[in-house]
């Protein structure tokens, strides 16, 4: 029970060792050295657990003390890294631990690994199938890779209607996203690689000075033929000329078509930035031949990055 409550309590602030500690009064070390005490374990290896009540500074650790302290270090980095939904450090633990193995073992080490935890689990999969199963294929990477798609999935539920490429490019930026900060390397990755991968010929981020009422230019990238990336005065009553100013009181995004059939005609995308928590606006442009070619996809993709826009800075 206690240690189910000190995992939800856990988190990149604190560590489940620092809050199994806080509940129980005692770390985790004191306890794992008294049980080790009881079992009739010598001292040499107790020692290798923590220093013992009482003693005020720990002694130094023999060769031997150290190499099997290294084996628990790496054993519980890489059991950390097989549960990323409970160890915010699972991806550094899982480098940690990769890198021992193949420095140890080889390059096939894990390999190796796999193999005795599937023999070893083999009776706890017999009763406890369900909890088990995941130790018939031990596999952190997965594990960790698995998890980051989820996590971008539930965040952003326009995913999975996005083209592979797309849908691909937003997966790597979520798992580089912050998780309580704004991120401004998602921001630029988005401006520079995402927007273009999903067709985007250019865009602009308008920002809200309410000081001033005026739409403020923040962000750019590609090129603009169909507008520039000027100040843009708010005002409710002048709304209908521009799509900036409609978009921004609208919940849906507005597509203006171009008025030419030309190949080099543009079209463009604009929808507000923020749902509860409204910012700016979000103007994009786009080829109108790919808007007609593939205009639910296109649209798709315009919601998704939005949404990953509004992710990375921080917007509800």
């Amino acid at each position: 029970t206690i240690y189910q409550r000190a995992l939800r309590h856990s988190d990149d602030k604190v560590t489940l060792e620092a809050a199994i500690n806080e509940m129980l009064g005692f770390s985790p070390a004191l306890l794992g050295s008294y049980i080790l005490s009881r079992w009739g374990i010598r001292g040499e290896l107790r020692a290798m657990v923590g220093s013992e009540p009482g003693e005020l500074a720990p002694k130094p650790l023999s060769e031997t003390q150290q190499f099997i302290c290294k084996i628990c270090e790496v054993g519980e980095a890489l059991s950390r890294a097989a549960h990323p939904e409970c160890y915010p450090s699972a991806e550094q633990d899982w480098e940690l631990a990769r890198q021992e193995i193949r420095l140890r073992l080889g390059i096939d080490g894990l390999g190796s690994i796999q193999e005795r935890v599937r023999e070893s689990c083999a009776p706890y999969r017999e009763l406890f199938r369900e909890i088990f199963s995941d130790t018939v294929l031990f596999n952190p990477a997965r594990s960790i890779n698995a998890l980051k798609d989820l996590r971008a999935y539930t965040r952003n539920p326009y995913l999975r209607s996005c083209q592979p490429a797309v849908q691909q490019a937003l997966q790597g930026l979520y798992a580089t996203m912050e998780s309580n900060a704004v991120s401004q390397q998602a921001v630029r990755s988005l401006a520079r690689e995402l927007f273009p991968t999903a067709g985007f010929l250019g865009g602009c981020v308008f920002v809200l000075d309410p000081a001033v009422r005026q739409f403020v230019p923040r962000l750019t990238f590609g090129s603009l033929t169909l507008r520039s990336a000027t100040t843009i005065s708010y005002s409710r009553h002048a709304t209908e000329g521009d799509p900036v100013l409609r978009a921004f009181d609208c919940q849906a995004p507005l597509i203006n078509h171009a008025g030419e059939d030309s190949a080099h005609a543009r079209a463009s995308i604009t929808a507000a930035l923020g749902s509860t928590q409204k910012i700016g606006v979000l103007y994009v442009e786009i080829a109108q031949v790919a808007l007609d070619a593939f205009d639910r996809s296109i649209v798709s993709h315009f919601k998704a990055l939005r949404r990953a826009l509004e992710d990375a800075l921080r917007l509800s």
